[in-house]
């Protein structure tokens, strides 16, 4: 019985991995308090928005408001990047 507790744990663990990777969190971290509170440390991992990565931003050179990294063409103040 106890093997079983073992392999669900460790599928928790895996779970909340990728959870926390998908939304831009620390791993190991979720998975240390997956196997500490179990089931229960996932809920405010599932409720908790993604975090968005500053890599894909960048402010506009004209009105200084935040656009995409890729954009060619500011979406305020239409000036070319």
């Amino acid at each position: 019985m106890d093997g079983w507790v073992v392999i669900g744990s460790f599928i928790l663990m895996c779970g909340a991995g990728f959870l926390a990777n998908y939304k831009n969190r620390r791993i190991w971290l979720w998975m240390v308090l997956t196997f500490l509170f179990g089931f229960f440390a996932l809920i405010p991992l599932a409720v908790m928005k993604k975090v968005r990565d500053e890599a894909d931003f960048k402010k506009c050179s004209a009105c200084g408001e935040e656009i995409l990294a890729v954009a060619k063409v500011c979406k305020h103040c239409g000036t070319a990047q």
